[in-house]
């Protein structure tokens, strides 16, 4: 009551402390966030924010479990608290409880129904085998983002397990047009091309994945095989029209 004679009031040092916690989120520092956001929940127990906002660094250091517990409390606080659902969700799908994760997309949704929620709906129904699903979730992301490149990457992925490569290979390009340096989209697009059989355009997507990540040890392996594959594909070829191939 009488903390403005002493300086700054519960609120702002709340405030402050709250403040200084994303700061270094921003930074990647999520241990250091942690503190900020622990003292300003000692000073407001109420704030569902710092609940949620310390729970997203706990997700982010993957301790999934104090991170749902977070969000636990930040949704008790505050039940309409879309963010916290996401976050919860998301704190789940990576503990592989694709189930618990939908339950809180589908709440995250009905509060407010973002791209980056139905997108990663989407992924929690293809870790479940539900490819079907998880393109409808994608096809609503995309028509409320039409620029959101890992909804066109994500629903590439499910066209492939379904065997529809030359869909896959659209939405890959899509992705690559929104992100030019996606090695990911390059390096799956590689493998959608290696499906139907088109080695030299599965090498050079690998190619293009390796000079954009260096590191990118599964592109060795697979430009490896596929180098294999094409060898042998122009072999036969030409073993086809010494025998008198047409």
């Amino acid at each position: 009551m009488f903390n403005w004679l002493f300086g700054k009031s519960d609120e702002a040092r709340a405030s402050e402390n709250l403040q200084r916690g994303n700061t270094l989120v921003n930074q990647g520092d999520f241990y250091g966030s942690i503190t900020y956001y622990t003292q300003a929940i000692s000073i407001d127990p109420n704030s569902a924010v710092a609940y949620n906002n310390r729970g997203f660094a706990y997700r982010q250091l993957g301790e999934h479990d104090k991170a749902i517990a977070d969000y636990d409390r930040a949704i008790a606080i505050d039940p309409n608290f879309d963010v916290a659902y996401h976050g919860r969700g998301d704190a789940y799908y990576y503990k592989g409880a694709y189930g618990r994760a939908i339950e809180n997309y589908d709440r995250a949704i009905s509060l407010d129904p973002i791209a980056a929620t139905y997108d990663n709906r989407g992924n929690a129904y293809a870790e479940m085998g539900e490819p079907a699903r998880a393109i409808a979730d994608y096809d609503r992301a995309i028509a409320i983002d039409p620029n959101f490149a890992n909804a066109y990457r994500h629903r590439g992925s499910a066209y492939y397990e379904m065997g529809e490569y030359a869909r896959a290979i659209a939405d890959y390009d899509r992705a690559i047009r929104f992100l030019p340096n996606y090695a990911n989209a390059y390096f799956l697009r590689g493998l959608a091309y290696a499906e139907i059989g088109e080695y030299a355009r599965a090498i050079a997507d690998y190619d293009r994945a390796i000079a954009i990540d260096p590191n990118f040890a599964r592109a060795y392996r697979m430009r490896a095989l596929a180098h294999i594959f094409h060898d042998q594909a122009q072999a036969d070829m030409q073993k086809y029209r010494d025998l008198g191939g047409e």
